[in-house]
């Protein structure tokens, strides 16, 4: 699985998920352009540069033991720009809003949880950092933004997907979709936040106030999942 940000040539900005299926059955439509490959076959065909680029990962990612498999991550040269305005037209036009979640591991392995606003009503909550993709923003410059904006802390490295979340209500303020990411992160803290082990946050994650879907995220992530949800 990959997730790809890309600018074609009209400028128009897409982040793309790529997903590995089984599927059964004959190809039943009457178009010559829909035809099946065998898998030694596909570094043969002419393609679109996305095209090639995502089926060298996965080829590249198939031929390694799943424990052992990589994630690739789409870059770009785009130059970050906010375009609020732009990203809010998108949402008005009923498309949902992309975002990232990360679970951020320190040197010592230790977890960060962030502080989140609650309401009069509401016991003391808690998040993953992350945020939605700026306009002209791939995957990994979201990721290193957010957890500097978030937490102060600097991004090392980027580890794993640990899955893409898109269920219309996981956010009450609209509807979003969240890579959530494992990365490797370093520096002092700018914000309030916490810190746990993974013992320590497997014993208390049933009973702590998360925002959205964070407890899913976070039980898939120590299940050592990557989950399409």
């Amino acid at each position: 699985m990959g997730v790809y940000s890309v600018q074609n040539q009209s400028k128009e900005h897409a982040i793309l998920l790529t997903v590995e299926v089984e599927a059964k059955g004959e190809i039943r439509i009457d178009n010559t352009q829909v035809k099946a490959f065998f898998k030694e076959d596909l570094p043969t065909l002419i393609l679109s540069k996305e095209s090639s680029q995502q089926l060298g990962y996965y080829l590249q990612i198939s031929q390694q033991p799943q424990e052992k498999a990589i994630y690739r991550f789409g870059n770009s040269s785009i130059r970050r720009r906010r375009y609020l305005f732009i990203t809010w037209l998108g949402v008005i036009f009923r498309y949902p809003v992309m975002g990232a979640t990360i679970i951020a591991r320190l040197p010592d392995g230790q977890i960060v949880l962030v502080k989140r606003p609650k309401k009069s009503d509401q016991k003391e909550a808690w998040g993953l950092p992350g945020g939605m993709v700026d306009w002209g923003e791939d995957i990994p410059t979201t990721v290193n933004r957010e957890l500097k904006e978030e937490t102060g802390l600097n991004l090392v490295k980027i580890q794993r997907i640990v899955g893409v979340y898109s269920e219309a209500f996981r956010d009450p303020r609209v509807h979003s979709i969240a890579v959530s990411v494992e990365v490797e992160a370093e520096g002092t803290f700018q914000v309030e936040a916490r810190t746990f082990t993974v013992e320590e946050l497997r014993s208390r994650l049933n009973n702590m106030a998360l925002i959205h879907d964070h407890r899913r995220q976070l039980q898939d992530y120590f299940q050592g999942l990557t989950t399409i949800a």
